[in-house]
């Protein structure tokens, strides 16, 4: 769940997850967060993971269950879903949990120049 209050579009990029470099694109619009992993699932992230409707039928009626987390947007940049208060603590405390360097990628994960 995403609370805002920004909308944000991160195209297909790079980012250093827990050591590991993915491929990720996500959009943010109030209600919803998605992001989308290219290669390696990133359960690891807890974000919530919503695979399991790729098998529902566009008709089918169904009870799920999920398990996901509800983000804010204060800040620009993707993947960055901390409430005002923790990025204020974070800063006082001189923290800093993201750091963005942003390249266009392809498809293929090769960086565009």
């Amino acid at each position: 769940m995403y609370f805002g209050p920004a909308h944000r579009y991160a195209p297909l990029f790079k980012a250093v997850i827990a050591g590991r470099e993915v491929l990720v694109t996500s959009i943010d619009v109030p209600p919803c967060s998605y992001v989308l992993s290219l290669g390696e699932p990133l359960d690891h992230l807890l974000i919530g993971d919503i695979t399991e409707l790729a098998d529902v039928h566009y008709d089918d009626e169904r009870d799920l269950r999920f398990a996901l987390l509800c983000g804010l947007g204060h800040v620009p940049y993707p993947l960055d879903y901390r409430s005002t208060a923790r990025i204020n603590m974070d800063d006082e405390a001189g923290k800093k949990n993201i750091t963005v360097g942003v390249k266009a990628v392809k498809s293929d994960g090769t960086v565009v120049n």
